[in-house]
């Protein structure tokens, strides 16, 4: 299986000639910022939505590991017939939140 680009990742100010937002990596193998990919859009890379969809795509790459991780904490205290921990709880709650951007 293919190794992803490693996160976190987040949104360079610095846009491409055309305004586009590039999505960049805090680090790579080369131990220094890297591309990931640009955000481009038919409306034009001035649109809000443009904007809107990379930080999206920032905030669903970064809470991935925690939203499964917590999950599976989860489903584990279901399969087994008890009650969720409060620890696991609450890191469902936490990495939803990040999730969604209220961290």
């Amino acid at each position: 299986m293919l190794k992803h680009t490693p996160v976190p990742w987040g949104i360079n100010e610095l846009r491409t000639a055309k305004g586009a937002p590039i999505i960049m990596s805090a680090t790579s193998w080369l131990k220094r910022p890297r591309e990931v990919c640009k955000v481009l859009y038919d409306g034009g890379s001035e649109d809000p939505e443009v904007r809107a969809n990379a930080a999206l795509i920032v905030r669903a790459v970064n809470s991935h590991e925690a939203l499964t991780t917590a999950t599976e904490q989860v489903l584990r205290w279901i399969d087994t017939g008890c009650d969720p921990s409060s620890q696991s709880i609450a890191n469902l709650r936490t990495a939803l939140k990040l999730a969604k951007g209220e961290l």
